[in-house]
């Protein structure tokens, strides 16, 4: 349960403090207006949905069925490399190209961490661990949004902000890759097919 609750509680804090800063990045460095920032948000929250809907089916039909959650991980973390060390940054229309890999890999982790997390305790206490579940969870979103709200205070302040958000993805690829380690330590438990009863 720890294990699954942690690496949740990483997931959705970056899940939620890009999608807190990514409007700003889209106006302030691609100079998109307000609506449009928005819009090009959607790219984002589509590859989430259906990160969380592919690692569900993958759940339900194999056995081994982290490693589909393993494969997009790995690659939302290198894709948040390449936004932190691009020296020039990447165009608008890579951006978008990126972002739902990046997103695919966070979604995937969420129905996965939800239901391993459930299925390791009895039945009268899956309430209790649901509940503790979504309490670090939010506590991660609102923790990273913190965190990089300092990071972008702290490098901003010469209107650099292609390279103030610079480390924003670097530290969104430390907390997953962080996030990567604790979900390897996770265990792969079968999932049970009837309500036990106590």
């Amino acid at each position: 349960m720890a294990y699954g609750t942690a690496t949740a509680t990483l997931v959705m804090g970056m899940f939620i403090g890009l999608s807190a800063y990514l409007p700003i990045y889209f106006e302030t460095v691609y100079h998109l207006t307000a609506s449009l920032s928005g819009l090009a948000l959607i790219t984002y929250m589509v590859g989430t949905v259906t990160g969380a809907t592919l690692s569900s089916r993958v759940m339900a039909n194999f056995v081994h069925y982290k490693r589909f959650s393993y494969a997009v991980l790995l690659v939302a973390i290198v894709l948040l490399l390449v936004l932190a060390f691009s020296p020039h940054g990447v165009s608008f229309t890579a951006l978008e190209i990126i972002l739902p890999f990046i997103s695919v890999g966070l979604g995937s982790l969420l129905p996965i961490t939800t239901v391993a997390v459930q299925n390791s305790v009895k039945a009268h206490q899956m309430g209790t661990a649901t509940g503790t579940m979504n309490f670090f969870r939010s506590l991660g979103g609102a923790l990273a949004v913190a965190g990089f709200g300092a990071l972008l205070f702290i490098e901003s302040h010469q209107g650099q902000w292609a390279e103030a958000f610079r480390p924003v993805f670097g530290a969104a690829a430390i907390a997953l890759s962080l996030a990567f380690v604790l979900f390897m330590k996770m265990p792969e438990k079968p999932l049970r097919t009837e309500v036990p009863q106590d």
